[in-house]
């Protein structure tokens, strides 16, 4: 039996035979590859990395859930990713990368970030993510970042969680313009929001 493209494939009747015994673990193992697959956080999309030296690099995505698994050991100051398909940012996708101080995730289709996508990001200043498809900021997304700015307009904001900016003492200004959010309690924020 050959299997064109396991992605489509419905159903399959195996009979009580040893011989299909590996065939079965094997293919199972296929199976839940494929559905898992559907938790890759970077799918063909393409990454622009910038530093002071003019070190430029532009990667090919293929499928990757972290973004400094796929980039070379260069250090990058900037990130830029524009115009992607990328729809999750799950937990560790953009994570450990000390010299990291501008994330540029701007008109990717993003509709949701999810607590812990951003960690161990020490240098982090800048984070843009205007353009993009947001409906919600949860806690646990931007909290304990050393962030100075937070561009988020031009999505689709309507609810903000009471603690999502707590634990930022560098935090200065947040964007939220063109946004759906008409409540939000900012009590105890010393950021300019505009």
């Amino acid at each position: 039996m050959i299997i064109y493209d396991i992605r489509y494939m419905r159903s399959m009747k195996l009979f009580n035979n040893r011989k299909m015994l590996v065939f079965k673990s094997v293919l199972f193992c296929l199976l839940f590859s494929c559905l898992n697959a559907e938790n890759i956080c970077f799918k063909n999309v393409t990454v622009h990395g910038y530093n002071l030296h003019n070190h430029t690099i532009e990667k090919v995505i293929i499928s990757s859930n972290n973004l400094k698994d796929e980039l070379p050991k260069f250090v990058f100051d900037t990130i830029e990713m524009e115009n992607e398909n990328v729809a999750v940012l799950y937990e560790n996708c953009i994570s450990d990368m000390d010299s990291l101080k501008e994330l540029l995730l701007k008109k990717n289709g993003i509709q949701e970030i999810r607590p812990g996508a951003l960690k161990n990001l020490p240098a982090l200043r800048i984070i843009k993510l205007n353009g993009n498809k947001l409906k919600t900021i949860k806690r646990g997304v931007f909290n304990n970042l050393l962030v100075s700015e937070i561009d988020l307009r031009e999505n689709e904001i309507e609810f903000i969680e009471d603690t999502a900016f707590n634990n930022m003492p560098q935090l200065l200004v947040i964007r939220l313009t063109l946004n759906k959010l008409t409540k939000w309690n900012k009590i105890g924020f010393s950021t300019h929001l505009t």
